[in-house]
């Protein structure tokens, strides 16, 4: 029976595997993180580390979907129209990162610093920067476990 898997299967396989797990780690990092920000539970140097723990798991995160991508695609362009649940998730995963940036340069400073100090701008910013990340974060989990996304053509999914 595993003579009929072929090594490009074991190695997907172990590439998904290893995709869900990060995945796991990372959504479950954002959350704490996020729940002991808005408790108050969390000091500057939590935080900076937990922005590292973060980046580092966004990176892996992209680094084995390119791995995946590349084994279901090749990269051929021509495939791309049929994945809508593929685009779909690159476009929120892209989201989610260029969101991460404005939150590690922008964000986080204002976060570590004395809270009787920030502005309403900067309030806005911090809680608009942290909505966008948690709810892309879980829409990105969601798009990645359900079949639904996959079912529909893409520009059905930007038009509505």
């Amino acid at each position: 029976m595993l003579s009929l898997i072929t090594t490009l299967d074991w190695h997907q396989a172990v590439l998904v595997y290893g995709y869900l797990v990060l995945c796991a780690f990372a959504l479950s990092t954002v959350l704490k993180t996020d729940i002991a920000i808005v408790t108050a539970k969390i000091d500057r140097n939590a935080i900076n580390t937990a922005s590292k723990t973060i980046s580092m798991l966004l990176l892996a995160l992209w680094t084995s979907a390119v791995a995946i991508i590349y084994i279901d695609t090749g990269f051929t362009l021509e495939t791309l129209p049929t994945r809508s649940k593929l685009l779909l998730k690159l476009v929120c995963v892209t989201t989610l990162t260029l969101n991460g940036l404005v939150l590690h340069h922008l964000s986080l400073p204002v976060l570590t610093r004395d809270p009787a100090g920030i502005t309403v701008k900067e309030s806005v910013l911090l809680v608009t920067t942290g909505a966008i990340s948690t709810c892309h974060w879980m829409l990105a989990a969601f798009v990645g476990i359900s079949n639904e996304p996959g079912q529909l053509p893409f520009k059905t999914l930007i038009s509505g």
